[in-house]
């Protein structure tokens, strides 16, 4: 198993229930026909957990999700209702990366899943193309 490049990052707040961030990634897949090879980069599954004080002994640039950022062609946002996903500062840090680099930026509301995407509440793109990378 050769390492791959992901080709979204994930941003969020551990919160929330799980069901309902799954649910977000599985309906931006769906919304974006995007295939079972895309690969999605969260760093509860991607950062060593039992050695995160070492993984984040960094500078925030130099940090697991700056490199993740740095290889990915978007970021999907999972939104939680509260919006706390907002406050938080490594997510306030992965924004400010996007924006830099201009990359695709999905929201996606947990609690408007299965909703329309024409919803404001639903979906915002920011930055980019508007087109939907490609699984890559």
């Amino acid at each position: 198993n050769a390492p791959r490049r992901p080709a979204w990052f994930i941003s969020h707040w551990w919160g929330g229930p799980v069901v309902l961030f799954v649910q977000c990634v599985a309906e931006h897949a769906r919304v974006f026909l995007l295939g079972d090879e895309t690969l999605y980069w969260v760093c509860a599954y991607a950062n060593n957990q039992s050695r995160l004080e070492v993984e984040l002994d960094v500078s925030p640039l130099d940090s697991p999700f700056a490199k993740a950022l740095d290889l990915a062609v978007g970021a999907l946002v999972v939104m939680d209702g509260g919006a706390v996903t907002l406050q938080r500062a490594w997510c306030a840090l992965e924004n400010a990366i996007v924006s830099r680099k201009q990359m695709q930026y999905v929201i996606v509301c947990a609690e408007s899943v299965g909703r329309p995407w024409d919803s404001p509440r639903n979906v915002s793109r920011f930055a980019g193309s508007g087109e939907a990378p490609s699984s890559g």
